[in-house]
């Protein structure tokens, strides 16, 4: 069996200049078909038989293009360049080219050079397929899944029997020209390459993808340009859930255009059960060697570890496996080893030119960004936020509710309104008994027990002050200008110095080091000291704009220092 692959190439086109000279991710549109055929006839020769490729063009420039790649060409005449000339018209062509030179063939395939997507397993799996039903023509389409209409003498006709949501709607298919396969002896005696026993080949929406347009092009150029993006994430009751929300702006950050996923160590309860209940795939990994599997079975390109310390094997294993490797507050050995490590929590420097500290790193919840940076001050206190983060490892909640159980009367007299917030990984047990006090106090009257909340930005903003711990809640709080008070929950919060030294917060220590006392002090001058609250206020502000900024500053560093690596490492 001898099969020809003919590449059909315009060198003007109307739409966009030049199109199938466009560079997309560093060579020309052209190239990308031409890399299928070449892969392609590897493929067939091996299982078919004979192939040979010809692009037909009238352009120098994609003549030169063709034999760099070794492609033979066949010139097309200028009349056959016109806007109206079908393809069918330049397959007849070079067929007859072809067969004056003594080149004959029993099956032609034709590819589209404005379909950049398309895979060359695709278009074997077709031949294949075309063979096995004897087919005279078998052509690629795009299902649609749409309500659509034409338009018939005037008239309005429903390519549909009823309305109903498009993913139970049959599918209409339309042509994408990205290849149709047919017998030569149809071209040969009909002029056409359709003949009687026509069949169709569904292609994704992204391989059928047709550059006839500067968004078709743009679209494209996206796709091909993507990186795939792993995150590895921890999450529980003693680590918390930080790690976990973080990980989710920057996958919404990151996506589109990017492809990402979600690994998680089996261990990782709270984390799975959190990522799972939004619905996104999560990845389970019982040791290390599975990791390392999971991440090249996906394709990843960078991997993104969300897990604390690192040891420098882990980092080694992925570095040799070829990723490139993001850590995030990393500060075991394994930090030196990666590519880059970006410690937003840590106000320190560092002479290694792949660690970045500080909050200009921080990257805040979405929902923040929902309310203004100005914050007005109200000179009487009437709403107080209280949130320990996804887990409250040392339960402080247990200790404010505790502390306002004694002090209620005020809240009660000055008709303040308190919300705590429990966060995702809070245990059912601990709640019950946060409740149990609650209701033996009668304290249900200022003091709201909040479970479960996705958006913490409208929370924050239309509090007057907010008592948190020593978190990425902290920075999220100082981006809305209110004012706050910090309790670290361990050692490890002891060291995230920017509550500490931010003359805008009321930063009271390690919570194993600080009293009830301290603490009913702080929040009862924070409701009586208006002054307090307006000059905290006014220093927070100074910073809000530069914490904004941090998950562009983030995303751009990342790509930035992939795409530096990336050019080594080829």
């Amino acid at each position: 069996m001898n099969i020809l692959i003919l590449i059909p190439v315009k060198g003007k086109s109307k739409g966009i200049p030049q199109k199938n000279l466009r560079f997309i991710k560093g060579k020309p549109l052209v190239v990308y078909t031409i890399s299928v055929a070449t892969s392609l006839r590897t493929a067939i020769q091996s299982r078919f038989g004979s192939c040979d490729i010809y692009v037909s063009t009238e352009d120098y420039n994609i003549k030169t293009i063709a034999s760099l790649y070794k492609i033979s060409v066949i010139d097309r005449p200028y009349h056959l360049t016109e806007d109206f000339v079908t393809i069918d018209e330049v397959v007849v062509h070079a067929l007859e080219f072809l067969e004056q030179k003594g080149k004959f063939y029993d099956i032609i395939i034709t590819l589209q050079p404005t379909s950049p997507l398309l895979r060359k397993e695709t278009v074997e799996n077709a031949l294949d397929y075309f063979l096995r039903n004897n087919l005279d023509t078998l052509i690629s389409v795009t299902p649609r899944h749409h309500l659509m209409w034409k338009k018939s003498d005037f008239k309005l006709i429903p390519l549909f029997s009823k309305r109903q949501n498009r993913q139970l709607l049959s599918p209409i298919f339309e042509e994408n020209g990205a290849f149709v396969i047919c017998k030569s002896e149809i071209v040969r005696n009909n002029k056409t390459r359709f003949g009687k026993k026509i069949d169709i080949n569904p292609l994704s929406e992204e391989e059928g993808i047709d550059i006839d347009s500067p968004y078709d092009l743009f679209l494209a150029k996206t796709i091909l340009e993507r990186k795939k993006i792993g995150f590895i994430v921890a999450g529980n009751t003693k680590l918390g859930m930080g790690h976990v929300h973080r990980t989710l702006i920057l996958y919404k950050a990151f996506s589109p255009p990017h492809e990402c996923y979600f690994f998680c160590h089996k261990n990782e309860k709270e984390a799975i059960e959190k990522l799972s209940s939004l619905n996104y795939k999560v990845y389970i990994y019982y040791s290390q060697e599975e990791l390392l599997n999971l991440l090249q079975e996906q394709g990843i390109n960078i991997v993104i570890n969300d897990i604390l310390d690192t040891s420098v094997e882990y980092i080694r294993r992925l570095k040799e496996k070829g990723f490139f490797v993001v850590n995030f507050e990393d500060k075991g050995p394994g930090a030196k080893e990666a590519h880059l490590v970006i410690n937003a929590l840590y106000e320190w420097s560092s002479s290694d030119n792949n660690i970045f500290f500080g909050h200009k790193y921080e990257c805040l919840r979405e929902d923040i960004y929902l309310s203004p940076i100005k914050k007005e001050v109200n000179k009487e206190v009437k709403k107080v936020l209280i949130t320990f983060g996804g887990t409250d490892p040392s339960d402080l909640s247990y200790r404010l509710v505790k502390i306002l159980s004694q002090i209620k009367d005020i809240f009660v007299k000055s008709n303040i309104k308190v919300t705590m917030i429990l966060g995702f990984g809070y245990d059912e047990e601990r709640y019950k008994i946060l409740k149990n006090i609650v209701n033996k106090h009668n304290m249900k009257y200022f003091l709201n027990l909040a479970r479960k909340i996705q958006w913490m930005a409208p929370y924050i903003f239309e509090s007057d002050f907010v008592v948190t711990s020593n978190g990425r809640t902290v920075y999220e709080i100082v981006s809305l200008g209110v004012p706050l008070i910090v309790i670290g929950q361990n050692s490890r919060e002891g060291n995230h110095t920017f509550a500490a030294i931010h003359p805008g917060i009321k930063y009271l220590g390690i919570a194993s080091e600080v009293s009830d006392v301290e603490i009913q002090e702080n929040l009862l001058e924070m409701i009586n000291n208006f002054e307090l609250r307006k000059r905290m206020n006014e220093q927070l502000q100074k910073e809000a704009n530069e914490i904004r900024k941090g998950i562009r500053r983030v995303i751009n560093l990342i790509m930035k220092k992939y795409e530096d690596w990336q050019e080594v490492y080829k």
